[in-house]
């Protein structure tokens, strides 16, 4: 092998571990019931109830009869109902990936993975841009939207899989105040009388 084929295959020897590194951080938090109630609870039921209001208003409250939107063209149809699910998606998922992705840069040491979240913070940027504009119908947006908050969320869930905070593992000296006692205790008992 050549020096030229050597330096090619370390080049390539990256991307695979870029991709073993995606992968163990997408599936090794399903073993943590901590980390997995933590994510359904806070990031899919609670952080975007903004988008869960909009779904409960576009199909329980519904929208006005076809007849009742021909006859007023003030009376808000199916379109303007998605619109508010639109604009829900659209405050959502790019808060949720900027700063999940400001998280990567600041807090991972392993540039590879500030790369991957700066890149996913640019493709996301680009689909929040496309849906913007109201040439663009609802329908699409509400699409794009689904898929950004979908990436959004993962890339979310990559960037928290190694937090020890979420993943339940318990220290069993962190009721004393943690690993901390090295030498001999400060303080004594002289004056403490039973």
């Amino acid at each position: 092998m050549t020096a030229n084929e050597s330096a090619q295959k370390d080049s390539w020897a990256q991307y695979t571990r870029v991709g073993r590194e995606l992968t163990n951080r997408t599936f090794g938090p399903l073993h943590h019931p901590t980390f997995v109630i933590y994510f359904l609870l806070v990031m899919l039921l609670v952080g975007p109830f903004s988008i869960w209001v909009e779904v409960f208003t576009f199909f329980f409250l519904g929208s006005p009869a076809p007849a009742a939107a021909a006859a007023d063209p003030a009376t808000p149809t199916a379109s303007a109902s998605l619109a508010g699910l639109r604009t829900a998606l659209l405050t959502f998922f790019p808060a949720v990936t900027a700063t999940t992705a400001l998280q990567l840069v600041w807090a991972e040491r392993w540039k590879q993975m500030r790369a991957v979240a700066m890149l996913f913070f640019v493709i996301i940027a680009i689909l929040a841009a496309c849906m913007t504009p109201r040439q663009i119908g609802d329908s699409s947006a509400v699409a794009m939207g689904l898929a950004a908050t979908v990436v959004a969320l993962w890339l979310w869930w990559i960037a928290n899989a190694n937090n020890p905070d979420l993943l339940g593992e318990i220290d069993p000296s962190d009721p004393i105040g943690g690993d901390t006692a090295t030498g001999p205790l400060k303080g004594d008992l002289k004056k403490f009388i039973v």
